[in-house]
């Protein structure tokens, strides 16, 4: 899935700082390093167990590590054929709806 680990470079710490700058302001007012660890460990929670990222889609990444991501995406397309039938049926049968 990844490639190999390689080495952060200026270019790539620079990029990643900036995207905690940006998506994650409060953190670059804390003196406090042990506020900063706290907040830190938070933000990753958040990043790798709660936030949906459209690059792998739109799973979090511990479901993709974890083998979850295909399931979640087969399901959420199954989902939304079901939906998209019953919308359809709907618009084709409006009297049955309603119980006329």
């Amino acid at each position: 899935m990844a490639g190999p680990a390689r080495r952060p470079t200026r270019r790539t710490s620079r990029a990643c700082s900036a995207g905690i700058k940006r998506d994650w302001p409060h953190l670059c007012h804390l003196a406090d390093t042990a506020d900063l660890a706290r907040e830190l460990d938070a933000v990753c929670h958040q990043y790798n167990k709660v936030r949906l990222h459209a690059g792998i889609g739109y799973v979090t990444p511990d479901d993709e590590h974890e083998g979850r991501g295909p399931a979640i995406r087969r399901a959420r397309r199954e989902g939304l054929h079901r939906a998209r039938a019953a919308r359809i049926a709907a618009r084709r049968h409006p009297q049955q709806e309603l119980g006329v």
